[in-house]
């Protein structure tokens, strides 16, 4: 019996150790022809929503946040929570947001002023010659697209564990990085998980951003460092930013809240029929 005992406890550490009885609930959310699976620590349910049609109605206007009618998933739960308390504390981050934007529709957003449908193709293109490398290392957020498709004045910032990531029918470009409006410290609370892809037939622009947290934290001597030596030097400030991207790399993937891994099987679980 001790033996039969002995014999069931090992196997049962076994099962333990492979991870499986610890996997967690995924659900599904389809709509439009659009799918992506998800864990319930993400979100106990997502919700398909239609954005509308934003278009360029001067040639003289910003095409900041101007975009195609498109479909996309957010993500009310866990997640949301965390993005919902950032915003009541006024740190800008992103929210748990999938989104499926055609590029032929940004042309007739564009059209008004067809420079930006120019640039548009050229950035394209530049991107997939990134995605056609083994391991593309993207050094500004324009060269993913992000922040540009829809626009936004973002200074310089660094994009942290870039690696590339497949779905279905596509691939693309996975980071963490913090969004500068302006010289600012690091704001751990502040960080966001962005995903940029492209479709195999570069029909559909596909974004991913969550929030995430790293598992570190800024010290008062850090703050007064950054305030006596970067704060109004924008040669210091790309240093700073640098040792940033470093403090970040040196963590492990498991060392984020959520982990990258989670979140990049969410990417990878994306299909488009």
């Amino acid at each position: 019996m001790y033996y039969q005992m002995k014999h069931f406890l090992g196997i049962a550490l076994l099962f333990l150790a492979s991870g499986e009885a610890f996997a967690e609930k995924q659900l599904k959310a389809s709509s439009f022809g659009f799918s992506v699976q998800y864990p319930v620590s993400i979100s106990k349910g997502a919700v398909a929503e239609v954005s509308p049609w934003d278009k360029l109605t001067d040639p003289s206007e910003h095409p900041a946040a101007k975009a195609p009618e498109h479909v996309f998933f957010r993500f009310p739960g866990p997640s949301q929570e965390v993005f919902e308390k950032l915003r009541a504390k006024n740190v800008f981050t992103f929210a748990p947001e999938i989104h499926f934007y055609s590029l032929e529709g940004f042309q007739e957003v564009f059209a008004i002023e067809p420079k930006y449908g120019t640039k548009l193709k050229k950035d394209v293109a530049f991107f997939g010659k990134l995605l056609a490398e083994k391991n593309p290392k993207p050094k500004y957020l324009q060269d993913t697209l992000f922040m540009s498709y829809p626009f936004g004045d973002v200074a310089e910032t660094f994009l942290a564990k870039p690696h590339k990531l497949k779905f279905r029918y596509g691939e693309g470009i996975a980071f963490v990085t913090q969004m500068y409006f302006d010289m600012a410290p690091f704001n751990p609370e502040a960080l966001v998980y962005v995903f940029q892809g492209l479709t195999k037939n570069s029909k559909y622009l596909v974004t991913a951003t969550f929030p995430i947290n790293p598992d570190i934290a800024i010290s008062k001597e850090e703050i007064e460092e950054y305030q006596k030596t970067y704060s109004k030097n924008p040669r210091a400030f790309s240093e700073y930013l640098a040792k940033i991207k470093v403090k970040l790399e040196n963590l492990s993937d498991k060392q984020f809240n959520p982990p990258i891994g989670t979140l990049d099987e969410i990417v990878e679980s994306i299909a488009i029929k």
